[in-house]
């Protein structure tokens, strides 16, 4: 009997302190935040830029410095006009030395020629020789100047003077038009898909926080960028002007969202942490579908009343106890 009660005490102790350690588990303070649905038809709202409106890209044609530009940035330029002037300061002062020189050689010519100077032949080959030479800087100095394609305005200038440029590669700047003026925004790979289809309503909020009178169309999803097109007659929409894209009638099936704070990643596979019933750490595998409207759309693994861990994640495990502020 006595080693029957021996066996039950020590049985006893050892659950007890099971139970000390579990309750004196740290609670660890966290911000959660519920799983959001969204079904029917929502609404999406980018920060965005006025741009121009069917833009030619001028690139340099060949490699150095940008030494001059010939324009007023958003100003109107015609076919033909210079813009830049891509060299190197080197062979520019070359190519004026060298036109120094040959002009006063060319001045003291006649003297020569009067004179019957037996250096004559010697001077006339050096002439030629330096006429050569200008012509060859003079044909290098102008293969860096850079005309405008078309009639139209200029955007701001995407290379500076004294900025280096790579031929064909360097972006200088867009000439295109000011109607219809082009509001420009990112969109995600799933937003994409979304502004695809049919019957959306465009609007434009200003700075000022009035709304532009007249609705736009979408007009380009390329990659992460997207484009809506404005009729601007008046040039009311000024290039490079801040606005807000709103996008209305967007249809979407049943679709869970959470923040993307809320996802850590484990080699291939993602996981957030759910708060459980008894305000403990319980770790969720998910699929992920995109974003959507700054939020990560969530495929599998998750409820629409579930709530996620958004913030201070670090300390948490599967079964840790939780102080939940919720967002």
């Amino acid at each position: 009997m006595k080693n029957f009660l021996t066996v039950v005490f020590l049985v006893t102790i050892i659950f007890l302190a099971g139970c000390s350690n579990n309750s004196n588990e740290p609670t660890v303070k966290v911000t959660a935040e519920k799983v959001q649905m969204l079904e029917g038809n929502i609404s999406l709202t980018r920060d965005g830029k006025i741009f121009l409106s069917d833009r030619i890209p001028l690139r340099a044609k060949v490699s150095g410095t940008v030494l001059a530009t010939y324009f007023k940035d958003g100003g109107d330029v015609k076919e033909g006009q210079p813009l830049f002037k891509i060299g190197n300061q080197q062979d520019e002062a070359e190519l004026l030395q060298k036109k120094t020189e040959l002009a006063a050689m060319m001045t003291a010519l006649p003297k020569l020629l009067a004179e019957k100077n037996p250096e004559l032949a010697q001077r006339q080959a050096e002439i030629a020789e330096l006429q050569e030479l200008v012509k060859r800087l003079e044909e290098n100095s102008a293969a860096g100047i850079i005309t405008s394609p078309k009639t139209g305005t200029i955007s701001l200038k995407h290379a500076q003077t004294g900025e280096g440029v790579l031929a064909d590669e360097t972006l200088l700047a867009f000439v295109g038009s000011k109607n219809p003026a082009v509001a420009n925004f990112e969109v995600s790979g799933a937003e994409k898909n979304l502004l695809s289809a049919d019957g959306l309503k465009i609007s434009l909020k200003l700075g000022d926080g009035s709304t532009y009178p007249r609705e736009g169309k979408i007009t380009r999803l390329e990659n992460d960028i997207a484009e809506a097109e404005f009729d601007n007659p008046d040039g009311f929409l000024t290039l490079g002007s801040d606005v807000k894209i709103q996008i209305d009638g967007i249809k979407i099936p049943k679709t869970l969202l959470i923040p993307e704070s809320a996802v850590f990643p484990r080699g291939e596979e993602n996981f957030v942490f759910v708060v459980a019933q008894d305000k403990t750490a319980v770790e969720k595998k998910i699929s992920l579908g995109g974003k959507l409207n700054g939020k990560i759309i969530v495929t599998d693994g998750l409820k629409a009343d579930d709530s996620v861990v958004v913030e201070d994640l670090t300390n948490l495990r599967e079964g840790t106890p939780l102080s939940v502020t919720n967002k």
